[in-house]
């Protein structure tokens, strides 16, 4: 019988060949699908943390501005050497309760405007211990530091829009408070977070949240100032960097909310209804 001659393999066959290439795609698309995923998770998250230090950076902002707001300062003590003088003299101007230092806390629901300074040299320390509070001629004076600061937001056109601030260092000119936000020229230049497309602002009068303050309001005895709110809460609507020219309601904006608290401000009781304890 005869044997048949062994032929040896020189390659793989074509069936072979079609199906370690169909294994070698099935195996690299899932690999890049697994990737995608992971690259896009990545990037939403990335764009997540970035909208919150977006909203993080303006609260600082806003705070830290807060922080610098000045309320209603008691009068002096008279010192009994000054009690004495005042006793001789002919003509004496004595405090006779709290004054005002500045104008405070004016704000509605789509803009916040603060008046902040440092308390001055000349209110917080007289020249001469023994001479009475209020009188220029023996009170040493002092510049101060009292400025204005303002947010608002820019309409967003193409883009371009954002959350504004506004600092106005010379607060005491006419004209200068005459022209309060959004009522001034080259608002692009105000601009300092560009992401931010929608926020607003409401105030805490110790019983509700309002969505107006006045600071320089009189309470209902017509002579104590309103002063500034207890707190004050702000809503910031952040959208993604790549995508700003988007409404609030768009999936990809982020809204934060974060409430302020104001510790210069004080409860007025006097102020409040004492059937319903809300303000008239």
């Amino acid at each position: 019988m005869r044997r048949l001659r062994e032929t040896q393999r020189a390659a793989f066959t074509l069936l072979e060949m079609m199906l370690a290439l169909v294994i070698g795609v099935m195996l690299m698309s899932a690999l890049y699908f697994a990737l995608d995923m992971h690259m896009t998770g990545a990037s939403a998250g990335r764009i997540q943390i970035e909208q919150s230090q977006v909203a993080r950076y303006v609260v600082k902002n806003i705070a830290g501005d807060i922080q610098c707001h000045l309320a209603t300062l008691d009068a002096y003590p008279v010192p009994a050497a000054a009690a004495a003088k005042a006793a001789n003299a002919t003509t004496t101007t004595t405090p006779t309760g709290p004054f005002p230092f500045n104008m405070g806390v004016e704000g509605q629901s789509d803009r916040l405007t603060l008046y902040v300074s440092k308390v001055p040299k000349a209110a917080a320390e007289p020249a001469d211990p023994n001479a009475l509070p209020g009188n220029g001629a023996d009170v040493q004076a002092d510049e101060s530091d009292l400025r204005r600061v303002t947010y608002w937001l820019v309409p967003n056109h193409d883009g371009t829009g954002g959350l504004a601030r506004q600092e106005v260092r010379w607060v005491t000119s006419e004209d200068r408070l005459e022209e309060l936000p959004p009522d001034v020229g080259d608002e692009q230049s105000m601009i300092f977070a560009k992401t931010v497309i929608d926020v607003s602002f409401e105030y805490y009068d110790g019983v509700q949240w309002l969505t107006e303050w006045d600071g320089t309001e009189v309470l209902s005895d017509m002579v104590t100032p309103r002063g500034p709110p207890l707190a004050i809460a702000v809503k910031v609507s952040v959208a993604r960097p790549d995508n700003v020219a988007v409404g609030p309601d768009d999936p990809g904006v982020k809204t934060f909310r974060h409430i302020i608290h104001v510790s210069t401000a004080s409860f007025h009781e006097l102020d409040q209804n004492p059937t319903t304890g809300k303000r008239p």
